[in-house]
């Protein structure tokens, strides 16, 4: 399990967090804080053991109470759950995983990439993002821990990256949960997100699975526009800082199926040899620095159509789901041939 945010407390800070996590396992209502005067320190510290530990879905960290002593900070923690019903629910929130653990287990997953990735299409096929939930995020608290996705199969993006850190925790996968602003046409200009970001060996790289699920959801066929991706394109629509630099992106879907074109011969190749063995669906990204999004995507178009045209010799049409941002293109090819 990594614990990055427990590692950037000190070490009173460490101990209180460490008080939060016993507590909550038995079942307890107060942590008392000596030392400690100012409730925004204790806030931070239950922040951490939040984003750290998104198994214990059942208590409310959106809303945290605090009462100051003498000795210092007592917090009061604040269960979703009744705590009458808090075995039980956790019993068969155990049982869920145990449930995904086992249909993992049948696709023979080799290393901490095919897990990942198959974490990573697990939720977007199980997954509807909750829209109501950005409008009153009080009504529908589960939406925001790793039971919403889960097992409830509806979340925002905090509960989508805590389910998918969950499940990177007991597959063995190094992952982490990062959160900071983010912009597009859907959602306004730099909202709350949250998304994770997991570490191969010795590099580390970003993982979106929400954005994907909306790019799945709008393509209707699975998107890996922000798998393993590095600061840089990540930063095209991410905003964030003190994480740990993601350098590659030689785990990303695009580099590891080689549909990564910095050339237009080598686009023109896999267009061809795509079409002529009878896709209906081309995917790929371009790595260029015209930041004339519209452009590109004009040349690209252009492009994608004349090669759809010398190699289906009928009449076809082309729907178009792009991410201009991320320079990732989507056609789907529908011909009179077929």
């Amino acid at each position: 399990m990594n614990e990055y945010y427990f590692r950037k407390l000190n070490s009173k800070e460490q101990s209180v967090y460490r008080k939060i996590i016993d507590t909550v396992n038995a079942g307890g209502l107060n942590v008392n804080a000596i030392f400690f005067r100012d409730s925004n320190q204790v806030t931070e510290i239950a922040k951490a053991v939040n984003y750290d530990h998104p198994e214990l879905f059942f208590v409310n960290f959106q809303h945290l109470s605090f009462l100051k002593t003498p000795m210092g900070i007592t917090y009061h923690i604040d269960y979703i759950v009744k705590t009458s019903k808090l075995s039980d629910t956790a019993d068969l929130f155990e049982r869920k995983i145990d449930e995904i653990l086992k249909k993992a287990s049948k696709s023979n997953l080799r290393g901490e990439y095919e897990k990942c990735r198959w974490i990573h299409n697990y939720l977007i096929k199980n997954t509807r993002y909750n829209y109501d939930a950005m409008k009153r995020p009080e009504l529908y608290p589960d939406s925001f821990n790793a039971k919403g996705a889960l097992i409830d199969g509806v979340a925002v993006c905090e509960g989508v990256s805590k389910a998918f850190k969950l499940l990177c925790d007991r597959f063995g996968v190094n992952a982490m949960i990062a959160f900071g602003t983010a912009s597009n046409d859907s959602f306004g200009v730099n909202v709350p997100h949250a998304w994770n970001i997991v570490k191969f060996n010795t590099e580390y790289m970003h993982v979106d699975v929400t954005w994907d699920l909306g790019m799945s959801e709008t393509s209707k066929s699975m998107r890996y526009d922000y798998f393993c991706v590095s600061d840089r394109w990540l930063m095209a629509d991410h905003k964030f800082n003190l994480f740990p630099e993601c350098r590659t992106d030689d785990y990303s879907y695009f580099s590891k199926r080689k549909r990564l074109f910095i050339k237009g011969r080598d686009l023109q190749s896999y267009l061809d040899i795509e079409l002529k063995n009878g896709a209906t669906t081309l995917y790929f990204k371009v790595d260029t620095v015209n930041k004339d999004f519209k452009s590109v995507q004009n040349r690209i178009l252009e492009q994608v159509s004349k090669s759809v045209s010398v190699n289906l010799y009928s009449a076809y049409s082309l729907e178009m789901v792009n991410n201009l941002k991320q320079m990732c293109f989507f056609f789907r090819v529908k011909s009179d041939r077929r």
